[in-house]
């Protein structure tokens, strides 16, 4: 199991790499986890999940995500949006989030907004925050080449359940 603390250091050690920028913005499930431990199925409904240079950080999920987002994660700030599509883009309400975060001007991100997935159509980051986003994806790929010892051990574990399903495959035939 990957530690609150190991996140915690994983998204310091990202918001040190890109210094010069009010904070970051992911989009992608997979870099989501990375920073969090938080999974989800990706949709047409936005998740995104936000820090800015100081580190408080928000998760924006649909609203009827919201609860289990609290049971299943441990994110101090949980803000959402009524439905997609809705009377308002849910992109327009995570500029808002993010100007009250503080993540304006300058923002990191994994790409520039949510992917066009599953009927999803959306404005870029760029356009509704009137930011520059400088795309980071590149150097969050390298931070996750380098597994930590957490990690290795998880890897280990992992093998280890797959050598014994093999070897009880092997005995049923």
């Amino acid at each position: 199991m990957i530690s609150e603390a190991e996140f915690a250091d994983r998204r310091a050690q990202l918001r040190d790499r890109i210094a010069g920028t009010s904070g970051f913005v992911l989009f992608g499930p997979a870099y989501i986890n990375y920073f969090t431990g938080f999974w989800f199925l990706s949709n047409e409904r936005p998740i995104v999940y936000a820090e800015n240079a100081q580190g408080e950080g928000a998760i924006f999920v649909p609203e009827f995500e919201v609860e289990r987002t609290r049971a299943e994660a441990g994110f101090e700030r949980i803000e959402s949006y009524p439905e997609y599509p809705g009377r308002e883009h849910p992109m327009l309400l995570l500029a808002r989030v993010l100007s009250d975060l503080g993540v304006t001007g300058r923002i990191a991100a994994d790409q520039d907004g949510y992917p066009g997935i599953l009927g999803y159509a959306g404005p870029p980051l760029s356009e509704v925050t009137g930011a520059t986003v400088v795309t980071v994806d590149g150097v969050i790929e390298r931070m996750m080449r380098c597994k930590s010892p957490a990690e290795i051990a998880l890897i280990r574990e992992s093998g280890r359940w797959c050598s014994h399903a093999h070897r009880d495959r092997k005995s049923t035939r």
